[in-house]
């Protein structure tokens, strides 16, 4: 990281709390520009990434579900599918699921990251989550996403396809960050209170809503975002 890039990260939560009180909701961006920036950003992260190749990674993980709610067993020889799956599985948790790995790097993680778990996944789609994938449509039973819609360039398109991949009665669980402003890897604003009308819209029931973190999970993380934002946004949603 640069030494420009070092102070913007420090200064950071001080240039959110300037900007709260003009915030506005942002819930699109411009797609050429997400892919040249953010992308390009994303996918230096992950191949110089280190800790998501120790232990330590799925033990956060672990600990994340549990504090949310899920347990390991429940989705055995279920579809579930991972938004934003980058360059390691978390759905690995869920036992015997039948992982599907939506993620739009994909192609180059498989590619150019040699220890990347994606080939472990049942099937792997390298598509952005704002493009439809008929393949997915009524086929899944469990949706998660955990620190990736803020990184997105359209909310609502993503929300909307989510509800039409999902089996009705089946659930989706979506955590991601709260953010003041944008930058190039986030170019999104998701409020607590643009989200529930979005959510309404494509069809989901909003089962239970918070915020940061509790539990074991608050010990863990230490904060109560996943490292940029204000706090995170937390979504039980379920398709009627």
């Amino acid at each position: 990281m640069s030494l420009i890039g070092k102070i913007y990260r420090q200064l950071e939560p001080l240039i959110e709390v300037f900007f709260r009180t003009t915030r506005q909701s942002k819930t699109a961006a411009d797609p050429s520009k997400w892919k040249a920036e953010a992308q390009k950003g994303e996918f230096a992260f992950h191949k110089n990434d280190t800790w998501r190749q120790t232990e330590g990674f799925l033990q956060q993980t672990s600990v994340l579900f549990k504090a949310w709610g899920f347990e390991a067993d429940e989705f055995a020889g279920k579809v579930v599918l991972d938004v934003g799956a980058g360059s390691m599985l978390r759905g690995k948790y869920f036992k015997n699921a039948k992982l599907v790995a939506l993620e739009p790097m994909a192609d180059d993680v498989l590619r150019e990251i040699p220890w990347t778990d994606l080939r472990d996944a049942w099937k792997v789609f390298s598509t952005p989550a704002e493009e439809s994938i008929p393949e997915l449509v009524g086929q899944v039973d469990f949706i998660f996403s955990i620190n990736v819609l803020d990184h997105c360039y359209n909310f609502d398109e993503i929300i909307a396809n989510l509800y039409t991949y999902l089996k009705p009665g089946a659930r989706a669980f979506l955590s991601f960050d709260e953010h003041y402003v944008t930058n190039k890897m986030h170019p999104l604003i998701l409020t607590e209170t643009i989200c529930p009308p979005i959510f309404e819209k494509a069809g989901f029931k909003i089962e239970k809503f918070n915020k940061g973190f509790e539990g074991k999970a608050a010990e863990v993380m230490k904060v109560s975002t996943y490292g940029h934002g204000q706090t995170c946004l937390n979504y039980w949603l379920r398709k009627p």
